[in-house]
């Protein structure tokens, strides 16, 4: 996945780590929702700049120039805890519409590909 744009969706809670495991995203917007604490620093999270955290007036990280000294590490989310906290972002959902949308791109490349064949 090379894109995630989830602006303006009254997400609340941290961002999670395991996001940055995502090692293609090259384009991240999380701006207007109800985020806080630290913004992960680690892998492409590192190159993207304040206008993809714009409007989540809790969040902290060097990306927005504000310290976290008063504020909580990133929570590593459990994968499957019937306690989750509501406001925390699903990653089970998240994870299986990346899966959902790489297989539908990937079976439509495929279509594309096998209509050039029958037409050529």
């Amino acid at each position: 996945m090379e894109s995630l744009y989830l602006s303006d969706n009254e997400l609340s809670g941290q961002i999670p780590v395991q996001l940055t495991e995502l090692n293609a995203l090259s384009n991240f917007n999380v701006s207007y929702n109800n985020l806080f604490g630290p913004i992960p620093d680690k892998g492409q999270f590192a190159t993207f700049d304040e206008s993809s955290y714009r409007g989540n007036s809790d969040l902290c990280g060097p990306q927005l120039n504000k310290s976290c000294s008063n504020m909580l590490p990133p929570t590593v989310l459990p994968p499957n805890d019937a306690e989750q906290d509501e406001s925390a972002i699903d990653m089970d959902a998240l994870y299986w519409s990346f899966i959902g949308f790489l297989c539908h791109s990937s079976v439509g490349a495929v279509g594309d590909s096998l209509d050039k064949l029958v037409l050529a």
